[in-house]
Parts: structure tokens; C-alpha cells; sequence
């Protein structure tokens, strides 16, 4: 069984504790990552919608990420650069398409951005963050299927967007 939950992108020198907008929705943080005055935050069981992920977004006054993960091999992807209207998209495009279909569901209703326009509109939310993203490694992470967790593939493009070296604080408790 793979994790549920969601992973999420701020810029704060304090971390994701003591965020009114984050604590509206998530109970408990399972972990924590850091890099330069970057957070990730691990939540296991919330669901960010992108409203949410705007009011992250305006409470930090800066770009806002957040990955909703579904038993480690889906992943919705939202964005927000304060000010702009938000993105949303998918990583492991052909295996979620599957799914909602499995569920009879649209995946382009509900997902209507290609994988060019994600690519577009994640590098423009990393440069908006001041980052340096590596745009083709982005744009192959939005048609990438092979993986074990859909986890490794946020990481990477966490990476491939500029975000630095990000080192664990709090590891998620196995007991």
C-alpha cells in the first residue's frame, strides 16, 4: 500500500508549522523537508485543493506547490503565483487517464492542460519563485510513467525546477 496524502512547496525560513492557511486543512505533518529558505511538507490523508494551495500562496507572498498523491502511483499537481490564477495537472498522465476512466471519469475534462502547457506553466511558477528551472527535464517529468512511487517523480521535478538540495528534518515515523 502506498502513501495518500499531499506534498507541500513553500517559501518559508520557519517552515510549514503555525501556516493558518496549511493548518485548516492538514492534522498532522508526517515530515519535513528544507532547502534555502524552502519547505516540503509531507500530510498524509489531506486533500489541497487549489483554492488552498492560493491562500499558502498569498499568506507567504510567494509561489505555492502542492502535490496530491493517491496511493503513491497518482499525482495531481497545483500551482500558485500570488496574484495569478492557478494550474493544475498531473504527473503519470497515462496511468491517471486510466484510472479515471476505470471510474468513469474524464481525465480531460477534469485535467485539460498538455503536457507542454504543465511545463509551461511550472516553469513560469519557478521563475516567478526566482528559481532556475531545467526546462526539458521538466517538460519529460509531465510524460513520465516509469516509476516505482509517483513520489520520486515530484522530488525530481521539485528538483528540475530549481528548488535547492532539500534535507530531511522530521522522518515519517514507520512504528
Amino acid at each position: 500500500m502506498g502513501f495518500w496524502g499531499s506534498l507541500v512547496v513553500v517559501r518559508s525560513q520557519t517552515g510549514l508549522a503555525g501556516l493558518p492557511a496549511l493548518e485548516i486543512h492538514v492534522d498532522d505533518q508526517d515530515a519535513e523537508w528544507r532547502g534555502g529558505d524552502w519547505a516540503v511538507g509531507q500530510f498524509g490523508d489531506a486533500d489541497l485543493d487549489l483554492s488552498a494551495v492560493a491562500a499558502l500562496a498569498l499568506q507567504t507572498g510567494a509561489p505555492a506547490l502542492a502535490a496530491q498523491i493517491y496511493d503513491s502511483d497518482n499525482a495531481v499537481i497545483r500551482g500558485v503565483i500570488p496574484g495569478h490564477e492557478g494550474w493544475e495537472t498531473t504527473l503519470r498522465p497515462a496511468s491517471m487517464r486510466s484510472k479515471l476512466e476505470f471510474l468513469g471519469q474524464d481525465y480531460d475534462t477534469l485535467f485539460p492542460m498538455s503536457p507542454d502547457e504543465a511545463t509551461a506553466a511550472a516553469v513560469s511558477w519557478a521563475r516567478a519563485a526566482g528559481l532556475s528551472p531545467e526546462v526539458h527535464h521538466v517538460a519529460r517529468l509531465f510524460r513520465a510513467e516509469d516509476c516505482v512511487f509517483v513520489e520520486e517523480l515530484y522530488f525530481s521535478l521539485l528538483e528540475h525546477l530549481g528548488l535547492p538540495n532539500l534535507i530531511v528534518l522530521d522522518p515519517v515515523d514507520d512504528e
